[in-house]
This record gives C-alpha cells, structure tokens and sequence, in this order.
C-alpha cells in the first residue's frame, strides 16, 4: 500500500500494488501528481491485508483524489479468489 504527499504533508492519494514503483509510475499522468513530493509504502505479506488497510485509510485519513477498492473479492480475502500468485510480499 502507498501513499503520495504534497509539501504540506496532506494525503493527495493512497494506493495499494503489488509493485509500487510501476504503479507511482503510471500516476504521472494524472493531474494531481504534479502536487506530490513524496510517497511512502507500506508493506504486507497478503494483498487481502494491504487492500483492508488502503480502504482504512482512506476513510480515515481522507486523501484529495481516488477512491478505494473494494477490498471484497480480491486474492486472498474471505471467499475470495485463492491466493496463488507470488510476489504480494515485499522481496528482499
């Protein structure tokens, strides 16, 4: 799960990728990113975990731009589809 920030520290966007940096990447696009100036990730061992907390997040800390997934039905969450694809943790 990753966060992006703007210089006064407000919560712009959370999100949550098994590769982070590729999907940082891909936000370049979108016309909030220009405002980031740092972004900070967060790591779990299932995608069911990190998607709970993206969902959390965002209903806590209220970031400017996105909408959450609905953690339901992703890989790994209660009746959800199996988890059977590597690399959800983090690699040494």
């Amino acid at each position: 799960m990753y966060r992006c920030y703007d210089a006064a520290d407000t919560l712009l966007y959370v999100g949550c990728s098994i590769d982070p940096d590729r999907r940082l990447h891909e936000h370049r696009r979108k016309d909030w990113w220009p405002q980031v100036t740092r972004s900070e990730v967060e790591w779990f061992d299932r995608p069911y975990d990190a998607a709970l907390r993206e969902w959390q997040v965002s209903q806590t800390e209220n970031p400017l731009h996105g909408t959450p997934i609905s953690y339901i039905g992703i890989r790994g969450a209660p009746g959800g589809p199996p988890l059977n694809k590597p690399g959800w943790s983090r690699k040494s």
